[in-house]
C-alpha cells in the first residue's frame, strides 16, 4: 500500500513536470496587435516589441511618394495639382499706410509636382510709387520687372527661408513706397522657365491714406 501512495505521487509529480515544460516550450513570445508592423500571428505573449513606424508611409498610388511596400497610411502623401505651381495662402493681399512709408508683403510658392522646377518672377505694374521685390535669394532694383534670377524649387518645397542651403532667404518679398494717396494694385507672376504658359499670380493691394 505505502509503496502504491509512492508510485502514485511519483506519477502525478512527473506528469506536472512533464506538461509544465511542454507548456513553456509552445509559448512564443512576440507582438500581438494586429495593427503593428511586427504583428506575429503565432505569438502567445506579447513581449512589448510592437512597433508601428516601418511599415506606415504613403498608400495612395497617384502620389508622388507613393510606396507600394507600405500597408498603413500617414498621411504623407504628396498629391499633384495640373497647375504645378501653388501659392500658400492669398493670392490677393490687402496692405495699409501711409505715403512715404516702406509696405510689404511677401507670398509662398510651392511646387505641387512630382518633378523639381524652375521658376522666373515678372513684376506687373508702371503707376506711381516706388517697387522693389527679392526672390531666389536676390532683392532687385528699384522699379525692377524681371527678375533675372531663377528659383530651383524641388518637389513639394516650399520657398520659404534658405531651401538651397547658399545663406540667402528664398521667401519672395515685395516692396511698395507710395508717393501719393489712393490705391494701388501691383500684380507678380510666377511662371516656369521652360513653359511661361504655366504660371501663377498674386495681386497686392495697397491702401494709401
Amino acid at each position: 500500500m505505502k509503496n502504491s501512495i509512492q508510485l502514485l505521487i511519483t506519477f502525478y509529480i512527473s506528469c506536472f513536470f512533464i506538461f509544465s515544460s511542454c507548456e513553456k516550450e509552445d509559448e512564443i513570445d512576440g507582438c500581438t496587435d494586429p495593427t503593428a508592423c511586427n504583428y506575429n500571428a503565432e505569438a502567445t505573449g506579447d513581449d512589448g516589441s510592437c512597433e508601428y513606424s516601418s511599415c506606415a508611409g504613403c498608400t495612395n498610388p497617384i502620389a508622388c511618394n507613393y510606396n507600394e511596400s507600405v500597408t498603413v497610411d500617414d498621411g504623407s502623401c504628396q498629391i499633384p495639382i495640373d497647375g504645378i505651381l501653388e501659392i500658400i495662402g492669398s493670392i490677393e493681399q490687402t496692405v495699409y499706410g501711409s505715403v512715404g512709408e516702406t509696405l510689404e508683403a511677401s507670398a509662398l510658392l510651392k511646387n505641387s509636382s512630382c518633378n523639381d522646377i524652375q521658376v522666373r518672377a515678372r513684376q506687373l505694374y508702371n503707376g506711381s510709387g516706388v517697387t522693389q521685390f527679392c526672390f531666389a535669394g536676390t532683392c532687385y532694383a528699384e522699379n525692377t520687372q524681371l527678375a533675372l534670377d531663377i528659383l530651383n524649387l524641388p518637389s513639394f518645397v516650399i520657398a520659404e527661408g534658405d531651401i538651397d542651403g547658399n545663406g540667402s532667404d528664398d521667401t519672395f518679398k515685395a516692396y511698395f513706397t507710395p508717393e501719393d494717396v489712393g490705391d494701388f494694385q501691383v500684380n507678380y507672376r510666377f511662371y516656369l522657365e521652360n513653359d511661361p504658359t504655366t504660371n501663377m499670380e498674386i495681386s497686392i493691394n495697397y491702401i494709401v491714406s
